[in-house]
C-alpha cells in the first residue's frame, strides 16, 4: 500500500507548512522518492521530532549510511507529525507512513526509533499511535504482521520506563552491530522464523537489550524497585554499551558517503561532520561524559573527504560533545572555508575560545556552557573554569562582533545555596555591564536550566527536586526588566530595547516529569502513554496544565494499581540502592561514580582525562577501544596557554575575585559614562523629532 500524498497539499507549500515554523533550507517532506521495488527487506528509521527540526541531525544519519550500505535493504525515515500534518492524518484518517516511500508504517519489517532526549518519550507515543500500531511490544507478540520495533539512543541507558513498549533495545553505538541486527533478522524471516525465535537470536548480539526477556524485581514491603530477573536463561546478566573506534578509517565512510546517498534518493544532507566522540572534562552532571568514553577523534583524511562531500552544500559545521577538542580542529576548518564553505560553530569550549576563534565566522551566534556563576559551584560540578579564562573569552565574542552571545547554566544543583543563586543575577548584572562597555548594542542571553541528575553520572544519587530558589530568581529579574535596567536606546530603531536578556526554560512539572522517565521502573510505562495519549503532550510545547494533569493520571494510577506514590522514585539514594539501569554497563565503574559523588559534596575537582588517568575503568572494561583511545596517556590536544583541565582550587579563586574586583570598578565608571551618553544621544533623537513634527504642523 503506498499513501497518496495529495491530501496534504493544503498545508505543504514548498517546503514550507502552512501556520508552522520551518526553515527554508531543508527539501520538503516528500520531495525524496526511495525506491524499494527490489527490497525484500524495509526498515524505516523514525525521529521522535519533526521533520524541520530532526531532517539534518548527525547520529540519525550516520546509521542511515550504515544501512544503506547493506545489499537489498530498503531504507526509509520518518519522523514526528507537524501539527498541521498531524491534523490531515487525523481528518483524512491516513495512517503515518514511511516519507520516502510512501509505505505505512505498519508494513515495514522493522521500525528504528531514535530517542536522544528524555521528553521525546512523548513524541514516540504519539507516533506510534498516528502508525496504528499497538503499544506495547506483548501485544503485538503473538501476532506476526506487526513490524518489530528497535530503539537506539542515549534513553536506553535507562530503559525500563520505556522498556514494554519495545522488541529490541540497542545499548550503545550502532556502527558495528546495526547490520548484524538486520541481516539476522532478514535471514531469519525467509526461513519463515516467528518473532519469538529471532529475539532468542537476537539476544546473543553484543549490546542487544530484550525486555521480554527480563522483569522487574519489586521489594514487596516498601514496593521499590529491587533488580532484574531473567525469563530467558541466554539472556546476558548485563547488557554492555557498545562502543566504536571511530579513529579507524573503515568508519569513513558513515561520515562520507552523502552524495551517494542522495543520488539513490536516500538521504536528505547535513552540514553537520562527526570530528570527535566522547569528552576528557569530566563534568559530573554530564551523562554523555560517561556514555561517550573514552575520547575518541575521526583520522583527519575522513574529515576532509566529509567536508569536500558538503561542498555543494555550501555550509559545514563540526560535532562532537567538545568538537573544539579535536586536535586538528584548525587544519579542519580552515580546509572547509578555503573551499568556499560556510563554517558554523555554534557550540564553543570557554577555555579554548581563542585558540578556535577565526575572523570569518564574525556574524555568527556563539554559545558558551559556562553551568555555573561561580568558582565555587564550578568545582561541585568539576568544571575546570577560572573567572579569568570565562571573562576575557566572553569579552573576546563581544569585542569580535559575534551577532548574539548566548550564556547556559543551571539552577538546582547539589550543594547550591542562596549566595550560589544571587550570582546568578550578579553574573547577569556583570554581563551586560561588561558588553555595553565594549560593544553598547551588542545581544546576549542568559540561558537558565533546572538541573535534572541523570543516570550513571556522580548525581544519580542524588534527590530531584524544584530549585527552592527558582522563584527568587524569576521574580529579581522580572525586577530588573520592568525598571529598565536592561535597556539601552537604539539610534537607528528610534527606541528603547532589550539587547541583554535571560532566558530561565522547563517548566518545574515539565523537568519534574523528564526525571521521572529517567528515575521510573516498567510500572510508569502504561499510565505514561494513557496520559500522553488522553492529554495530548507532546515535547515540543510549553509544559503547563496538561502536565501537571499528566503526572496526577500517573500517580494515581500507579498508587491504586501498585501501592506506590511514584515521588518516591526521586528520593536521594546511597551506594547500596538498586538503580533501575545497573543492567545497562557504560563501562565506568560504579564505585569512580561514588568517588566523584563524594567529592562533588565537598567541592573537589578531579582532573581531566587530559592530564592523567583518573582509574574510571574504561581503560580495563573497555580495553580494545581504550587502547587506542586518550586513555591513561597524556594528551597533546591542548596548547599550553589556554588552561585547559587547570583545576581552580579555592586560593586561585580568591585571588582572581580580588583582580576582577579591580577591574570592575573601572568598568563601571566606564559603564556610566556610556549610559549618561546613551540617555543623551536619546534625549537629542526625541528633540530632534519632536522639531520635525511642529515644523510639519
Amino acid at each position: 500500500m503506498r499513501i497518496d500524498t495529495s491530501a496534504f497539499k493544503a498545508v505543504i507549500k514548498g517546503h514550507k507548512l502552512q501556520g508552522d515554523r520551518v526553515d527554508d533550507g531543508i527539501k520538503g517532506m516528500f520531495d525524496v522518492d526511495v525506491p524499494c521495488q527490489d527490497s525484500d527487506f524495509k526498515f524505516c528509521l523514525i525521529h521522535t521530532v519533526p521533520y524541520f527540526t530532526g531532517a539534518g541531525m548527525m547520529g540519525v544519519h550516520i546509521i542511515h549510511n550504515v544501512l544503506a550500505n547493506l545489499n537489498d535493504v530498503c531504507v526509509d525515515y520518518s519522523y514526528l507529525p507537524e501539527p498541521s500534518i498531524r491534523r490531515v492524518l487525523k481528518t483524512n484518517k491516513i495512517p503515518l507512513f514511511g516519507f520516502g516511500t510512501k509505505i505505512p508504517l505498519r508494513e515495514f519489517d522493522v521500525l528504528g526509533f531514535s530517542l536522544f532526549h528524555t521528553p521525546n518519550a512523548f513524541n514516540l507515543i504519539h507516533i506510534i499511535s498516528f502508525a496504528g500500531i499497538p503499544f506495547l511490544a506483548e501485544q503485538r507478540a503473538n501476532d506476526e504482521r506487526w513490524p518489530i520495533l528497535m530503539s537506539g539512543g542515549v534513553l536506553n541507558t535507562a530503559p525500563e520506563a520505556l522498556a514494554p513498549i519495545f522488541d529490541i533495545m540497542f545499548i550503545g553505538e550502532g556502527e558495528e552491530q546495526t547490520p548484524v541486527i538486520v541481516e539476522t533478522i532478514r535471514n531469519m524471516k525467509k526461513e519463515g522464523k516467528k518473532k519469538i525465535d529471532i529475539l532468542k537470536a537476537l539476544c546473543k548480539i553484543p549490546g542487544v537489550y530484550i525486555p521480554a526477556f527480563y522483569e522487574n524485581i519489586i521489594d514487596p514491603k516498601t514496593k521499590r524497585f529491587a533488580g532484574m530477573r531473567k525469563l530467558y536463561p541466554e539472556a546476558p546478566d548485563y547488557i554492555e554499551w557498545q562502543k566504536v573506534d571511530i579513529s579507524l578509517p573503515k568508519y569513513n565512510y558513515t561520515i562520507v558517503d552523502y552524495q551517494k546517498n542522495i543520488a539513490r534518493g536516500r538521504l536528505y544532507l547535513t552540514k553537520d561532520i562527526e570530528v570527535t566522540r566522547g569528552c576528557v572534562h569530566g563534568c559530573r552532571f554530564c551523562s554523555p561524559f560517561t556514555w561517550y568514553k573514552p575520547y575518541r577523534e575521526r583520522n583527519f583524511e575522513g574529515v576532509k573527504a566529509a567536508i569536500l562531500a558538503r561542498k555543494e552544500m555550501g555550509m559545514v559545521r563540526m560535532m562532537g560533545l567538545t568538537p573544539t577538542d579535536y586536535s586538528r580542529y584548525n587544519e579542519a576548518r580552515d580546509y572547509a572555508i578555503s573551499l568556499g564553505l560556510q563554517y558554523d560553530g555554534y557550540s564553543e569550549r570557554i577555555d579554548q575560545f581563542k585558540r578556535t576563534w577565526s575572523d570569518e565566522r564574525r556574524k555568527k551566534s556563539v554559545c558558551f556552557a559556562l553551568e555555573c556563576a561561580n568558582a565555587k559551584m564550578r568545582r561541585v560540578v568539576n568544571k575546570h573554569l577560572g573567572d579569568k579564562v570565562w571573562w576575557d573569552a566572553f569579552e573576546q565574542a563581544i569585542a569580535a562582533g559575534i551577532s548574539k552571545t548566548k550564556v547556559m547554566c543551571m539552577i538546582g544543583l547539589p550543594n547550591e545555596t542562596r549566595e550560589d543563586v544571587i550570582d546568578l543575577h550578579n553574573l547577569m548584572d556583570e554581563m551586560w555591564l561588561r558588553s555595553r562597555a565594549i560593544r553598547p548594542l551588542s545581544a546576549i542571553e542568559l540561558s537558565v536550566n533546572p538541573f535534572i541528575p541523570k543516570p550513571h553520572t556522580p548525581f544519580q544519587w542524588c534527590e530531584y527536586k524544584e530549585s527552592p530558589f527558582m522563584a527568587d530568581f524569576v521574580r529579581i529579574y522580572n525586577e530588573k526588566f520592568n525598571d529598565g535596567s536592561y535597556v539601552m536606546f537604539d539610534e537607528k530603531m528610534g527606541r528603547d530595547v532589550v539587547k541583554g536578556w535571560r532566558n530561565v526554560k522547563g517548566s518545574p512539572i515539565g523537568r519534574k516529569l523528564e526525571a521521572l522517565i529517567d528515575n521510573s521502573d516498567r510500572r510508569v510505562c502504561v499510565p505514561l502513554i494513557m496520559s500522553a495519549i488522553k492529554f495530548n503532550v507532546f515535547s515540543e510545547q510549553d509544559w503547563g496544565e496538561s502536565n501537571v494533569k499528566m503526572w496526577i493520571g500517573i500517580r494515581t494510577y500507579v498508587l491504586q494499581n501498585y501501592g506506590y506514590d511514584i515521588n518516591d522514585f526521586l528520593r536521594a539514594k546511597d551506594f547500596n540502592t538498586h538503580l533501575v539501569w545497573e543492567h545497562i554497563h557504560t563501562g565506568t565503574d560504579k564505585e569512580f561514580l561514588w568517588e566523584e559523588w563524594i567529592k562533588s559534596s565537598k567541592a573537589e575537582e578531579t582532573a581531566s582525562c587530559s592530564q592523567a588517568c583518573n582509574s574510571c575503568g574504561i581503560a580495563k572494561n573497555i580495553p580494545d577501544v581504550g587502547k587506542t583511545a586518550v586513555c591513561g596517556q597524556r594528551s597533546t590536544m591542548f596548547s599550553p596557554d589556554n588552561e585547559t583541565g587547570i583545576l581552580q582550587t579555592k586560593e586561585m579563586a580568591e585571588k582572581e575575585k580580588a583582580g576582577v574586583d579591580t577591574e570592575k570598578a573601572e568598568r563601571e565608571a566606564k559603564y556610566k559614562e556610556i549610559i549618561d551618553a546613551n540617555k543623551a544621544l536619546k534625549l537629542s533623537c526625541e528633540a530632534e523629532k519632536k522639531g520635525k513634527e511642529n515644523v510639519t504642523a
